[in-house]
């Protein structure tokens, strides 16, 4: 019986796959590491282009903080606006969620400054069209069910929308964002049942929604709309009052008090009212759920006027 035992190549082959994978860990990053400095440089010389093709490269194996908000930088640049737009909202959730509290507000600021330049679109889906399993995409970019209705910032030019849904046949329409200014609605056509194929719907002009439909509306300023419904309030029962007063003293010739309160609730009411319509008017809702900026525009001024004879205040808006 042959007393030696053959040693076992288990240990050792394993030693021998770690150490290749730390190998291979480290040449990755070292790639990444390269790529993230040619970006640097090359966003620097002007390539705005080459920029964004290397901070790519460095995402491998994943995205981080930096890279994402370098993406947005140089395609701002290029004016991309929409997609700089969401590189530096990415940028900003993916710094939040490390407990990066300054680079998440410095990315979310990049993203409020690039925005009006953005072109905007909102992607309409009737209710009698949202199948079960439905999913959208824009160039190649999931679109989540929660901005569908919503104006997203977009990059001017042509842009590829695709709908699929499980044994519905997938439908492929182009629509068209001009930039700047009022949002581009795109109503998302009905699929087919079938058994997976890919159709193109006809290009050009999307045809006009429903009256129902549209990109979800918000007032101007919620804050500005209660204040001026406070004061309209208050203004009303102030002139109530005053007239009540003055009904109910009949010896008075000038009763200061209802006098008082009727002048007061006037100036209340000439504050409150305008603040009212003005901010209460609903406007579309960017994909933060806030105005977007360029239909939010407009702003409020009380101006002093001081005369001889008395004082009060113009409202401007």
């Amino acid at each position: 019986m042959n007393s030696f035992a053959h040693p076992r190549p288990r240990p050792l082959a394993l030693c021998i796959l770690v150490g290749l994978l730390s190998l291979t860990a480290v040449a990755h990053g070292d790639d990444s590491k390269a790529a993230f400095q040619e970006g640097m440089k090359l966003l620097g010389t002007g390539d705005y282009a080459g920029a964004c093709a290397a901070f790519k490269r460095s995402e491998d194996p994943a995205p981080t903080v930096s890279t994402q908000y370098q993406l947005g930088r140089c395609n701002e640049s290029r004016g991309r606006f929409g997609t700089a737009h969401r590189f530096f909202l990415t940028a900003a959730a993916m710094a939040a969620e490390a407990g990066e509290d300054g680079r998440a507000k410095t990315a979310r600021q990049r993203a409020r400054e690039v925005e009006p330049q953005a072109g905007k679109m909102a992607i309409i889906v009737p209710q009698d069209h949202q199948v079960e399993g439905l999913t959208i995409t824009c160039d190649d970019i999931d679109v989540p069910q929660k901005d569908w209705g919503k104006a997203v910032p977009m990059d001017s030019g042509t842009h590829t929308i695709v709908l699929s849904a499980p044994g519905m046949d997938t439908k492929t329409i182009e629509a068209e964002s001009s930039g700047p200014g009022k949002p581009t609605l795109v109503e998302a056509p009905a699929l087919e049942p079938g058994g997976g194929g890919s159709t193109t719907a006809p290009t050009g002009a999307p045809p006009p929604p429903p009256e129902d439909a549209g990109p979800e509306m918000v007032r101007k300023s919620n804050g500005a709309f209660w204040a001026g419904m406070g004061l309209t309030i208050g203004g009303g029962l102030a002139i109530l009052g005053g007239i009540g007063l003055w009904v109910r003293d009949e010896t008075a010739d000038a009763p200061i008090g209802p006098i008082a309160l009727l002048i007061g609730g006037s100036a209340l009411l000439g504050v409150g009212l305008p603040l009212m319509f003005v901010f209460g008017k609903k406007v579309p809702a960017g994909p933060d759920g806030e105005p977007l900026e360029e239909a939010a525009e407009g702003a409020i001024y009380l101006q002093p006027l001081i005369g001889p004879t008395g004082a009060g205040l113009r409202l401007r808006f």
